[in-house]
């Protein structure tokens, strides 16, 4: 199958069609699932921005029902946290997300009956409503690049949380590779800094193939799920002699990619504020 016709539009969405492409999974892209191969676990990985930006009220009211349709065919979420956002532009994170969410689920198929359950079809309102975009992609566990220490697999067998502390920031990273052969000078990168994030006192979480676009404007390879102890950690092993002399066979293997720093210590703005009123 022909991938790229599974990708919506790229673009302002101007017309609440164009809004409900962005957000929503479409029927064309639920059929097409109906007919791939269906034999290993996956996880359905969701980057939301929220409307409006960094407020996740709408969505919150979404996520508490529609959570029970997916619960009911046997998936759970072994991670989920807010973006951490206003961090150096030098580090190359991408602000206009505002939450990751990794639900693990056992086969496609149980992703459509989910789409279809009751709770999950009553809450679509306010999702379509708290949503400003969404990138919603198929990992499956492949061949790594990292010696990661978790696979798809491993978290749906064991059904346990992504290990992590409150403080840990979690880096979500899609890689697009150049070609004809940007993957191989992506493994040469990956090598060079595996040492620098074991002395950072980080690890690779997961290094799993991105396997289909069910909403996203582009194609995407490869997804990495890296935790650092701190942002500090991150910074002090970004500015390193060594990261960056590593950093050419970076810029040299990329096309794209989408990072996005997460942390469970990370909290949205609206939720701050209401704090702040509590305490004053």
């Amino acid at each position: 199958m022909d991938l790229t016709n599974l990708l919506i539009p790229k673009g302002p969405a101007e017309t609440f069609e164009k809004h409900l492409a962005k957000t929503q999974v479409s029927g064309a892209v639920l059929k097409a699932l109906e007919t791939m191969p269906d034999q290993a676990p996956f996880i359905m990985l969701n980057l939301v921005r929220f409307r409006p930006h960094r407020d996740p009220t709408l969505y919150m009211k979404y996520g508490a029902v529609a959570g029970r349709g997916v619960e009911v065919q046997g998936s759970y979420t072994p991670y989920f946290a807010p973006a951490i956002h206003d961090l150096d532009a030098s580090f190359g994170f991408d602000n206009s997300w505002d939450e990751i969410t990794l639900p693990v689920y056992s086969r496609l198929a149980s992703y459509g009956l989910a789409q279809s359950n009751p709770d999950y079809q009553s809450a679509l309102p306010d999702r379509v409503a708290g949503t400003f975009q969404r990138h919603l992609y198929v990992l499956r566990d492949g061949e790594q690049i990292y010696a990661a220490t978790l696979s798809i697999k491993k978290l749906h067998d064991d059904r346990s949380e992504i290990p992590h502390e409150k403080g840990d920031v979690l880096i979500g990273e899609f890689l697009r590779f150049k070609k004809p052969d940007g993957r191989e000078t992506y493994v040469q990168f990956a090598k060079a800094v595996s040492p620098l994030i074991k002395k950072a006192g980080g690890e690779v979480l997961l290094s799993v193939e991105a396997d289909i676009p069910v909403v996203s404007e582009d194609l995407w390879d490869h997804f990495t799920l890296t935790r650092y102890p701190s942002i500090d950690a991150f910074e002090k092993m970004f500015a390193s002699d060594k990261y960056i002399e590593a950093g050419r066979l970076r810029r040299a293997a990329l096309e794209a990619t989408i990072s996005v720093p997460t942390s469970k210590a990370a909290e949205h703005e609206p939720m701050q504020q209401k704090r702040e009123k509590l305490h004053v």
